[in-house]
């Protein structure tokens, strides 16, 4: 089963599709596609739309094919979208609709995870994967393609018992 986000609650937020990282940016077209979709999407439904540009001055603004006139523009030099600004504008907010070109690493803890079936999981977990992202787990035991986390001697031993 699929889970699809609250239409009524969903936040859009585009992260820095800029025009100087269209040479770096695998398959970079397709990912202005979607964001011009997702664009569109909050604008027919009345929601949010939440957009970064890393340093704009040196790398140039949103791309031309993106109209961003409806959305509340942050100007970043940090690489990860979080920053002060979006935190307070997503801090109420319960769904969050992500694309473009986020650089930050992300970690998805795959012993702590779940979903309503067992097959969702390991489907999320493989189509996670395929997309580069990483999968760490927090005790010994796991694949071997699953990343240790460095916190795992600080943990190891405590079960929710000692929390």
């Amino acid at each position: 089963m699929l889970k699809f986000a609250n239409i009524n609650s969903v936040a859009f937020l585009l992260c820095d599709i800029q025009e100087k990282f269209r040479p770096a940016i695998y398959d970079f077209n397709s990912v202005v596609r979607v964001a011009d979709r997702m664009v569109k999407a909050a604008s027919i439904l009345k929601r949010p739309l939440i957009v970064t540009e890393q340093y704009p001055k040196g790398l140039g603004s949103t791309v031309k094919e993106i109209d961003i006139k409806s959305a509340k523009l942050f100007s970043k030099t940090k690489f990860s979208m979080l920053t002060d600004d979006v935190k307070k504008e997503i801090a109420n907010i319960n769904d969050i609709c992500l694309f473009g070109i986020e650089g930050k690493n992300v970690f998805l803890l795959a012993d702590g995870i779940s979903s309503r079936y067992k097959e969702e999981k390991y489907l999320a977990l493989s189509v996670t994967e395929r997309l580069k992202a990483t999968l760490a787990i927090t005790t010994c035991r796991g694949p071997s393609n699953f990343k240790r986390m460095p916190f795992i001697p600080i943990v190891k031993g405590f079960g929710p018992s000692k929390l």
